[in-house]
C-alpha cells in the first residue's frame, strides 16, 4: 500500500482514497475557477474571487520553494487563503437554482458543491 499522499483530480475511481491522503491537483482547481471566472454575474465575481486566492496560495508556496519562506510559516499564511477558499466555496453552493438546471450559475454552484466535498483535500 501506498504511504504517502496521491495527487489526483476529482476522477470518483479516487473516491476510495481517503482525502487525508489525497491532494487534489491544482491545476484542475485553477481551471475550474478559471471557467467559473469566464462566467457572467455572480459566477464571474467569484470565479474572480477564487483565482485571486489561487494565485496568493502559490506566490506563498514559490517563495517555499526558493527558500524565502520556510514550510512553517506558509502553514500559517496560508490558513487565512484556506478559510477565503472555504467561504467563497459555500457561497457559491448556496446560490439559488433548480432541480436540473443547465444554466452557467447552477453549472458553478454544482462545481462548488463538489469541490466542497474533497475540501480536506485541497
Amino acid at each position: 500500500m501506498f504511504a504517502g499522499i496521491g495527487s489526483s483530480d476529482r476522477y470518483s475511481a479516487y473516491n476510495a482514497v481517503p482525502l487525508e491522503r489525497r491532494q487534489i491537483c491544482w491545476a484542475h482547481l485553477k481551471r475550474d475557477f478559471t471557467r467559473i471566472a469566464e462566467r457572467t454575474g455572480v459566477a464571474g465575481d467569484l470565479g474572480q474571487a477564487l483565482l485571486a486566492q489561487q494565485k496568493l496560495l502559490f506566490e506563498h508556496w514559490h517563495r517555499v520553494r526558493d527558500g524565502t519562506l520556510t514550510r512553517s510559516e506558509f502553514a500559517t499564511i496560508v490558513k487565512p487563503i484556506q478559510q477565503q477558499i472555504h467561504t467563497l466555496l459555500l457561497e457559491g453552493s448556496n446560490y439559488p437554482i433548480t432541480k436540473g438546471e443547465k444554466t452557467p450559475l447552477a453549472k458553478t454552484v454544482r462545481t462548488c458543491q463538489r469541490l466542497l466535498t474533497v475540501e480536506p483535500a485541497l
